[in-house]
């Protein structure tokens, strides 16, 4: 009846199956070829609007619906500003795939400093100098030199995303000179300043956290999340295993920021002492918290208790952050070994290493000796000389 049917064994090995990512493309076995269907807008009524074509092969459907796609993105994309993308990137990309204390500081960075200088400018019309630019220009005005290079990653990040969604070829910041960082030394509180915050502690009915603070170099966010289990008083450690994150008001516990973080911390005897104290007075749940027994906000812990007790300590104000940087960069001038250090604040071994590496004492006859033992002539090493 009319042509010969096609081989069956030829039609099996056609399949409907979608590769990875290709959306609307499809073999459609009725039409005996692939068939391509593309979004090109919405009905007045908010259905969706598609365009429809067919293809011999699976590939050059992928290709015709990926054209139609862009030509209807094309009218909006030509008058599309940066401040558009860097909203768009902040609200459909970011916003779902970052931690909220993570997007919030995105937003802040596009608000205050993105959009300001450079929203107005068309996307594709974006150059390298307008981006060099925008890198002096922060300079000028006395930005820090990390805080230059923060807004520097969000807006590379943000372009690779349009990059990759075809609105521009390449991204300005992939070419325009990085700007850089001079990375000074970290604050420390010296030994009597430590000994001055714990004597002035004691009472308080937070020695314990200032206590582990010292102890453990552990962050603002993870001791405000400690609860009476993650204490075991016989071993003498503390399990840090979770942070307090606020946002407008509202808290969430949440895991640490990366797998290092999540540790068992030995105690020394002067803080097992205060959490011992605290554990008798705590049946279970959080074990530092307001008067009323919620979390405490960051903005109140630090005006409601750190620097009344910096000020009872009469010692000069530097943020509670501070107490890690002490613990951390102590240890490494006591010779305790970087990877234990790192392991103890929870932060993987090159971030310690980059921050803190100065504090490592060396010696550098010692070092020169060691070599000319390796590598010396025979004459040199030889008993005697």
């Amino acid at each position: 009846m009319g042509g010969a049917e096609r081989p069956a064994s030829r039609k099996r090995k056609r399949t409907t199956r979608r590769a990875r990512g290709e959306g609307a493309v499809f073999f459609s076995a009725s039409k005996d070829c692939w068939v391509w269907r593309a979004v090109t807008g919405f009905k007045p009524g908010g259905g969706v609007q598609y365009t429809e074509g067919r293809a011999r092969t699976q590939a050059e459907g992928l290709r015709a619906k990926q054209a139609a796609e862009r030509k209807q993105r094309q009218p909006h994309e030509d008058k599309e500003t940066v401040g558009e993308h860097l909203e768009h990137w902040l609200h459909n990309i970011a916003k779902p795939n970052t931690r909220a204390s993570t997007w919030d500081r995105y937003e802040q960075i596009v608000r205050l400093h993105l959009k300001p200088r450079i929203g107005g400018v068309p996307l594709r019309k974006l150059t390298v100098a307008q981006v060099a630019l925008l890198w002096a220009e922060m300079a000028r005005d006395e930005m820090t030199a990390g805080n230059i290079k923060k807004c520097s990653e969000v807006f590379a990040t943000a372009l690779e995303i349009a990059v990759a969604e075809h609105k521009i070829a390449v991204a300005p910041t992939a070419n325009a000179a990085k700007p850089k960082v001079v990375r000074e030394d970290v604050e420390v509180f010296d030994d009597n300043e430590v000994k001055a915050i714990l004597k002035a502690a004691i009472g308080n009915r937070l020695e314990a956290m200032y206590a582990l603070a010292v102890a453990t170099g552990a962050r603002e966010g993870e001791l405000l999340a400690l609860e009476r289990d993650d204490f075991d008083t016989t071993a003498g450690t503390v399990r840090i295993v979770k942070t307090l994150n606020e946002r407008a008001g509202v808290f969430t516990l949440n895991p640490p920021k990366s797998k290092t973080g999540l540790r068992t911390v030995s105690l020394p005897t002067f803080a097992l002492d205060a959490v011992r104290q605290l554990c008798a007075d705590r049946a279970a749940g959080p074990v530092f918290t307001t008067r009323t027994g919620t979390y405490f906000t960051r903005t109140n812990f630090i005006r409601k208790e750190w620097k009344p007790l910096l000020e009872r300590a009469e010692v000069p104000y530097r943020k509670f952050h501070t107490l890690r940087h002490t613990h951390a960069s102590r240890l490494l001038a006591a010779g305790v070994d970087p990877a234990e250090v790192a392991k103890r604040i929870g932060d993987r071994i090159e971030t310690l290493m980059r921050v803190y590496a100065h504090w490592i004492p060396t010696t550098n006859r010692d070092t020169a000796d060691r070599i000319e033992a390796i590598y010396g002539t025979p004459e040199t090493n030889a008993p005697g000389n």
